[in-house]
């Protein structure tokens, strides 16, 4: 009887660790390509990275997504400009964030950024190159309010 406990408790431990494995290698490429459109989206600029990769074991219960060479290019005036790059750019979350629809604010619980530069510029005319964000406006009943973008994070490395 004991024998049959331990056995399915191992079966059962075997099959977890297993689906935590497997899920990153079919999400991994789908995150990559909807992170960059829907950041791409947001900002007048470029945003793109060389590899997106998923772990769910690495910092269990969270799942880690990190980024490689991640870097933000400008438009005009500054167009072509480096913004920001890093080397790594590591984001921690609940495994659920994953999951959460467009509209959901996603906690992001940790970021970690590897050998980071920023670039920050002010060009004669009191243009910033960190202006980037999109302007948007939603309009419900003749009213005209921007679109709210809503992000938790509970701590960061640099």
């Amino acid at each position: 009887m004991k024998k049959k406990i331990l056995l399915s408790l191992g079966a059962i431990l075997v099959l977890f660790f297993g689906v935590l494995l497997i899920i990153p290698l079919f999400l991994e490429a789908k995150i990559g390509t909807l992170l960059k459109q829907n950041v791409n989206a947001q900002i007048e600029g470029t945003f793109d990275f060389d590899k997106a990769s998923l772990s769910l074991i690495s910092s269990f219960p969270r799942a880690k997504l990190s980024l490689n060479n991640p870097y933000l290019l400008t438009q005009q005036p500054f167009e072509g400009d480096t913004l920001f790059f890093a080397e790594a750019l590591e984001l921690e979350m609940g495994i659920a964030q994953l999951f959460k629809g467009a509209d959901e604010p996603i906690i992001i619980e940790d970021i970690g950024l590897s050998a980071p530069k920023l670039q920050l510029q002010v060009n004669g005319d009191d243009v910033a190159n960190y202006d980037i964000a999109r302007e948007t406006t939603v309009t419900t009943d003749s009213e005209s309010q921007k679109e709210e973008f809503s992000f938790s994070l509970k701590s960061y490395e640099i």
